[in-house]
């Protein structure tokens, strides 16, 4: 069954209601690489040798904290009896929209100080960042369709406030990687570039195209 943005919207909040490609510094696709903002690219900053590095350890601490949340779930779901099942599923959820907006707001500020083009290094540290956000987002998917799937109406109305906490973590958490992925297409002529472009659009289907339909589905449900 279809929902549109609009009905989204009225359960989750705002984020539903936007275009159906995310806008990031004026960049909505690959195409639009040579209009980005002016001030991601700059020769007048610093060039923050550590950004990238931290940015892939940050991350890649997140894929762990959400894998192992989407395995709490899984097991509580199976196996916990219908009183504990709130407090686990709650906990668990408020863990990973408390993590996501830890990891959010270490690296944008990261990425706004980045200076491109980047070194060789640096270029394969960015496909593992977009990698593990590609990871996270998946794994978020899996958690809300577990919890869609396995639980009754009434606990989804129940753990609402927390499931749309997670939701709505989302779009922030890939927004800043994208533009760092945006930023290394727009100014390398290297042979990674051709695996950032796709990434890129890997990207944004997941912004748009993952968690959509699993908020849609909980939406039928919950009404």
């Amino acid at each position: 069954m279809q929902f549109t943005n609009i009905a989204l919207a009225a359960f989750f909040g705002s984020a539903f209601a936007a275009p159906a490609k995310l806008d990031i510094g004026g960049v909505t696709n690959i195409a639009d690489v040579a209009n980005i903002d002016g001030g991601i690219i700059s020769s007048t900053k610093p060039r923050g040798a550590t950004a990238i590095p931290t940015i892939l350890s940050v991350v890649g601490g997140l894929v762990t904290v959400v894998e192992a949340e989407v395995s709490t779930i899984d097991t509580t779901i199976k196996g916990a009896v219908a009183d504990d099942v709130v407090p686990l599923v709650t906990g668990a959820l408020s863990h990973v929209a408390v993590e996501v907006e830890q990891v959010v707001s270490t690296i944008v500020p990261l990425v706004e100080g980045i200076v491109f083009p980047l070194v060789a290094a640096e270029l394969s540290q960015v496909l593992s960042i977009v990698g593990d956000v590609h990871t996270i987002v998946g794994d978020i998917e899996s958690l809300l369709t577990s919890i869609v799937d396995g639980v009754t109406s009434d606990v989804l109305a129940t753990i609402k406030p927390e499931l749309s906490a997670v939701v709505d973590i989302v779009n922030p958490l890939i927004a800043p990687v994208l533009k760092l992925a945006v930023g290394v297409a727009s100014s390398t002529k290297d042979k990674s570039v051709t695996e950032v472009n796709k990434l890129i659009g890997e990207t944004q289907v997941i912004a748009i195209g993952v968690v959509s339909p699993v908020a849609g589905t909980l939406l039928s449900k919950v009404l």
